[in-house]
């Protein structure tokens, strides 16, 4: 398999100082204000649970996209279609809460 890497600093990372609720109600119309929109929501964090793992933690992914920046994406290289949508994603481990996206 081979990986090749386009940019240096692929993650942003910023603390939260909402709420973990709080935080991921805020997603959708921070993303909106930038153009983007929210096509799906996952609730990791619920999932593990689910699943039997024990995860002490909240995570909650959400996939959004820009169309117009998506086009572009794929206009340079199609094969970047696996990195797509976009996603954006709210976590919170004891008290520190973040807002992380690639």
């Amino acid at each position: 398999m081979l990986l090749c890497a386009y940019a240096t600093n692929v993650i942003h990372l910023r603390n939260s100082a909402h709420s973990f609720a709080q935080a991921c109600e805020r997603v959708p119309a921070a993303c909106q204000s930038q153009g983007y929109g929210v096509l799906a929501q996952h609730n990791v964090g619920d999932t593990l649970r689910s699943k039997g793992i024990d995860y002490a933690g909240q995570c909650v992914v959400f996939e959004i996209c820009q169309p117009a920046h998506a086009a572009v994406i794929l206009q340079i290289d199609p094969t970047l279609a696996s990195a797509l949508p976009c996603r954006l994603a709210v976590t919170q481990q004891g008290s520190d809460r973040r807002v992380a996206a690639h």
